[in-house]
C-alpha cells in the first residue's frame, strides 16, 4: 500500500529551532453539505477520536507531512476540499495527516480503529440539523467509556448520528456531553461535561462518550490557582518544556500573549498551550499532556502550561424523590428498608402474578403506574400495597416481616439491581472510619449520589446524618466489618448499603 500513496511533504526538522515561522492560520471552510458526502440536505460535521488512528488498508492513496505542529486546520482544509475523502488520520509526532476514502455508515470505521496514541482519527459524520458552530470538529469521542452523571435527556433506539444531531439542536439546556450505546441505540444527553464531574468518567465496554466542542466556553487558564464550578484547580506549567501533540499553531510574542490566544480561540476548547520562546510561536491543544499521558518535549525557552482539576466537586442536590417532574420512570431508582412498614392509610393493592418473584413484579407494576406509585410495602404472604407520595421517616414503625420500598431519584446511573441501596434506619458507622465526609449534603438522595459517582475508592456503604446533613462514605461494610456497625439512639442517623458496589 506504501508504494501508492502521493506524499505532500516539506522537510519535518529534527529539533525545534528548524520550525519555521507561521504568520497565518489556514483558513477553513464553514461546515455545510457537500456534494459528495452528505446527501439529501445532510450537513457534514467532524468527530475527534484522540488516541487511535485508522488501519493502514484503508489509507487513501494521499498523505500530507508538515514542517510545524498544529496542523489540524490544515489537514481539515484538505479533506473538505476532496469530495471522496471520509476522514484523516494526524499523527501529532510525525506531523503528517493520512486521508482516508471509507464506508461510514452505521460507524463501520469504529470496528477498524487501534490503538496508536500520538495519532488521533478525524471523521465525517452527517447530520441533518444545522448547528451555526464553526469549531474544527463537532465532538470528542471517546471510545468505551460512560458518564455515571444524572442525563437530562435519554432516548432508545436511534443511530448515533441521531444521537449527536439531538445534542447539537437542544434548546432547553446545554448538552455539554452525550453518550451512545451502540448496542442499545441508547443515547444520553448531559449538562455536566468529564471535566465538570471527573468521577463520574468511567470504563464501559460497548457504550462511547461525546463531548459537544460547541457547548462549552473558554477553558481559561489563568497564572495560578483559580475555581470552577464546585472545586478548585491548578495551574501548571512547566519551564523548558513544551506539549508538540498540538491542534494549532499561531504567531505570539510572549507568554502572556499566548495564555490569552489559548483563552480566546474559537477553533476548538484550548486546555494547553506551549509558547515556544526562539520562534515567538504558541502551540494550542484541546488535551492536556496530563491527560494523554504524552511526554513533553525539552527546549531551554519553551514553557507549556496546562489546568488540572484534580479535587472531586461535592454534590449538593435538592431533588425530591417525589418529583415526579424531575425523573422519568426510568430514571428512578429503588431504595429497600427491611423490617418497616407505614403507617398511613392511604394505599392501593399492587397485583403480583404469583409469589415467586413477587418483589420484581411489584418493582415493576409500581413503574408501570408512575407517579401513582411513589412507594410500597411488602409484607410476607401478602399483595404489595402502594402509596402515591414517599412516606415520611417518622411514618415508617418497626414491622417483622415487612419490607418499605421507595423510589428515588438519582442523577447517578445504577447498575441494573432490583433495588441500589438497602437501608437501616438508626444504625451506622463510626465517623473515625469513613474514607470521605461530605457537609452540606442537602438530601439522603445526594449522599447516595456521592457514593455511586466516587472515584477514588469503592463506596460500599454510607452513613446520613440528617440533623447535620453530614454524608460519611465508607469502604467497608455491615458483613465486612461487623464488630464497628452499632445501633445508635441518635433518631436522625440511616445506614445505606450500596448494592452496585462489587463483592469485597
Amino acid at each position: 500500500m506504501a508504494e501508492n500513496i502521493i506524499e505532500f511533504t516539506t522537510t519535518r526538522p529534527t529539533d525545534i529551532t528548524s520550525f519555521p515561522i507561521i504568520t497565518k492560520p489556514p483558513q477553513i471552510q464553514p461546515w455545510g453539505p457537500h456534494s459528495g458526502r452528505c446527501s439529501k440536505g445532510g450537513f457534514q460535521i467532524y468527530e475527534k477520536t484522540p488516541g487511535f488512528a485508522l488501519g493502514v488498508e484503508d489509507i487513501r492513496a494521499s498523505m500530507f507531512t508538515a514542517a510545524v505542529p498544529g496542523i489540524t486546520a490544515e489537514c481539515r482544509a484538505r479533506c473538505d476540499m476532496d469530495p471522496a475523502c471520509s476522514g484523516f488520520t494526524q499523527d501529532y509526532l510525525k506531523l503528517t495527516c493520512l486521508f482516508h476514502a471509507v464506508d461510514v455508515a452505521d460507524d463501520a470505521a469504529r470496528q477498524r480503529l487501534i490503538r496508536a496514541p500520538s495519532s488521533a482519527y478525524f471523521e465525517i459524520t452527517c447530520i441533518k440539523v444545522v448547528t451555526g458552530c464553526d469549531r474544527l470538529w463537532a465532538f470528542d469521542r471517546l471510545l468505551d467509556k460512560s458518564f455515571l452523571a444524572f442525563a437530562t435527556e435519554t432516548h432508545l433506539g436511534i443511530s448515533k448520528a441521531a444521537c449527536e444531531e439531538s445534542c447539537l439542536a437542544e434548546k432547553r439546556f446545554v448538552c455539554r456531553a452525550m453518550t451512545y450505546n451502540r448496542f442499545r441505540g441508547e443515547c444520553r444527553l448531559f449538562k455536566d461535561d468529564r471535566f465538570m464531574l471527573p468521577q463520574a468518567f468511567i470504563e464501559s465496554a460497548g457504550t462511547d462518550y461525546f463531548e459537544n466542542q460547541c457547548a462549552g466556553t473558554p477553558f481559561f487558564i489563568a497564572p495560578s490557582k483559580n475555581t470552577r464550578q464546585g472545586g478548585t484547580c491548578d495551574v501548571v506549567r512547566r519551564q523548558g518544556m513544551f506539549l508538540q501533540y498540538a491542534d494549532t499553531n499561531t504567531p505570539a510574542t510572549s507568554e502572556r500573549e499566548c495564555e490569552h490566544v489559548c483563552s480566546i480561540n474559537s477553533n476548538f476548547t484550548c486546555r494547553s498551550y506551549s509558547f515556544l520562546g526562539d520562534q515567538k510561536q504558541c502551540l494550542l491543544s484541546a488535551v492536556t499532556a496530563t491527560e494523554i499521558g504524552m511526554p513533553l518535549m525539552n527546549d531551554n525557552n519553551s514553557v507549556y502550561v496546562e489546568r488540572i482539576c484534580e479535587e472531586q466537586p461535592v454534590i449538593t442536590t435538592t431533588i425530591s424523590p417525589t418529583d415526579g417532574q424531575t425523573c422519568t420512570a426510568a430514571g428512578f431508582s429503588m431504595e429497600r428498608t427491611i423490617g418497616v412498614t407505614a403507617k398511613i392509610h392511604h394505599k392501593n393493592v399492587l397485583n403480583a402474578n404469583s409469589l415467586i418473584g413477587r418483589t420484581k413484579h411489584c418493582i415493576r407494576n409500581c413503574n408501570r403506574v408512575k407517579d401513582v406509585c411513589k412507594a410500597f410495602v411488602q409484607k410476607l404472604g401478602m399483595s404489595c400495597l402502594s402509596f402515591n407520595s414517599a412516606v415520611d421517616r417518622r411514618d415508617l414503625v418497626a414491622s417483622p416481616g415487612s419490607i418499605y420500598f421507595e423510589k428515588v431519584c438519582l442523577r447517578a446511573i445504577g447498575c441494573g439491581k432490583l433495588w441500589i441501596f438497602d437501608r437501616l434506619i438508626g444504625f451506622e458507622f463510626p465517623s473515625n472510619e469513613a474514607k470521605r465526609i461530605h457537609l452540606e449534603v442537602s438530601t439522603r438522595q445526594g449522599c447516595q449520589e456521592l457514593c455511586l459517582l466516587e472515584g477514588a475508592f469503592v463506596c460500599r456503604s454510607i452513613v446520613y446524618v440528617y440533623s447535620k446533613k453530614e454524608c460519611r462514605l465508607y469502604p467497608i461494610t455491615r458483613y465486612t466489618n461487623p464488630s464497628s456497625f452499632r445501633a445508635t439512639d441518635k433518631k436522625n442517623v440511616d445506614y445505606m448499603e450500596n448494592q452496585c458496589a462489587p463483592e469485597p
